[in-house]
């Protein structure tokens, strides 16, 4: 689980010149990426394009197997502590530490005072301000030349329909035109209302990672069938018309043009040393989730599963647009939960806050993630996780506290296990 923000790891076969890298010994269990289907070779295209290339012998010349100037462009910004801020963050950082990256473009969404009151704990009043933020944050998770780091920020809004931030205007204008990868994280979503140049016509090489399963959420909304199946195609088309390539982190969510399946997230070595530095000492008895809250982020489950069996108490961190709805349904029911943040707005948590550290169990019922960084980062730190067999979970469920289950008596069984 270490080195959270490595980079992705396409090989040469895909025509993108990336390799992958791991700043240190990994942690994880071993296992490999799914090749799905190998990327054109768009960079003389793009060449020619910007009138760079030469004689038709240029059209031989492989590309640089490692690009010198990266761009890493995400959908949410620190302090929103969602996986689409961190793991891009973690990942430009990471960058910085390859000798071969000479320059690191972090490019995040700005967002209104009054939208940054919905998803985020702190206010800015200027960019430059949210920016130090994000540099002392990161300083406290990685060891990185920070002297290669450059944020940049495009307008953006929150739109409650979408529970998302969604960019204003054309987001490549805000990316230097210098760059020669540029990483798209959440392609499909960056790129659903996009109305400016074409991310190939731009720059040389694209590639998008796959964070979020937009299918499932749509599938839970009224008429869900019906925009599911229209929003698996018009994200298909986004991957396809703006990316050379994407990388999806696991085989919970849909396919794509192009497509890689790998894990290529992972966590803070800070969670690694709070779980070495508490060795074989127990942790004190308890139940949490940390959760944006939506029905769509597991709190359907949770509140089935916790309905079926009310033996044990579950801790609920968490804000968002349902909250109320969620809070009112389990009161309603009298089921042994207790949430905090809920009401107040305040819910963007972290496992290494004091009110958390010490709990035994992390549990996360959802069924549309695609990989979960709050269950990485609660693994890491050497809890139990509690977790469904799903292909969202296949990751995790080769560590030996991680505890899978296919029903709900096996969830009884697994937190029994767990809290003993």
């Amino acid at each position: 689980l270490r080195g959270g923000g490595d980079i992705l790891s396409f090989s040469k076969s895909a025509g993108l010149g990336v390799h992958a890298h791991a700043s240190e010994a990994s942690a994880a269990p071993s296992g490999g990426c799914d090749a799905q289907e190998e990327a054109p070779a768009r960079r003389v295209r793009w060449l020619r394009r910007r009138g760079a290339a030469g004689s038709a012998g240029s059209s031989e010349e492989a590309p640089p197997s490692c690009p010198r100037r990266v761009a890493v462009v995400t959908t949410a910004a620190l302090p929103w502590l969602t996986g689409t801020s961190v793991n891009a963050a973690l990942r430009a950082a990471h960058l910085c530490r390859r000798p071969e990256c000479e320059e690191v473009q972090l490019v995040v969404p700005w967002l209104a005072p009054a939208d940054q009151a919905i998803v985020m704990r702190q206010r800015f009043d200027t960019p430059q301000q949210q920016e130090a933020h994000i540099r002392a944050w990161l300083r406290k998770q990685v060891d990185f030349d920070e002297s290669r780091l450059r944020v940049r920020f495009y307008a953006g809004r929150y739109v409650h329909h979408y529970h998302s931030v969604l960019g204003v205007g054309d987001v490549t204008r805000s990316v230097d035109s210098a760059a020669e990868l540029v990483v798209l994280e959440e392609p499909e979503h960056l790129n659903w209302f996009h109305h400016g140049r074409a991310w190939l016509d731009a720059f040389p090489r694209v590639v998008g990672v796959i964070h979020t399963n937009y299918v499932e959420y749509a599938n839970r909304e009224p008429d869900g069938a019906a925009k599911a199946f229209g929003l698996h195609h018009y994200n298909r088309l986004m991957a396809y018309a703006y990316c050379d390539g994407v990388v999806r982190l696991s085989g919970a969510v849909q396919d794509f043009p192009r497509q890689r399946t790998c894990n290529i997230n992972g966590v803070s070595d800070r969670y690694l040393r709070l779980g070495r530095a508490r060795g074989a000492q127990p942790l004190p008895d308890g139940a949490y989730i940390i959760a944006k809250m939506q029905w769509g982020k597991a709190y359907t489950e949770l509140l089935d599963l916790v309905g079926r069996d009310r033996s044990f108490n579950i801790d609920v961190y968490g804000s968002g647009d349902d909250a109320e709805a969620i809070v009112t349904r389990a009161e309603r029911e009298g089921l042994p939960m207790r949430f905090f943040g809920a009401r107040a707005g305040q819910g963007r948590y972290d496992h290494t806050d004091a009110a958390m550290r010490d709990y035994r169990v992390f549990v996360n019922p959802s069924l549309s993630d695609v990989v979960c960084t709050a269950t990485a980062e609660a693994l890491a730190m050497g809890k139990f996780v509690v977790v469904p067999e799903h292909p969202s979970n296949e990751f995790f469920s080769g560590f030996a506290n991680c505890l899978t289950y296919r029903s709900a008596d096996e969830f009884k069984a697994r937190m029994s296990q767990a809290l003993r």
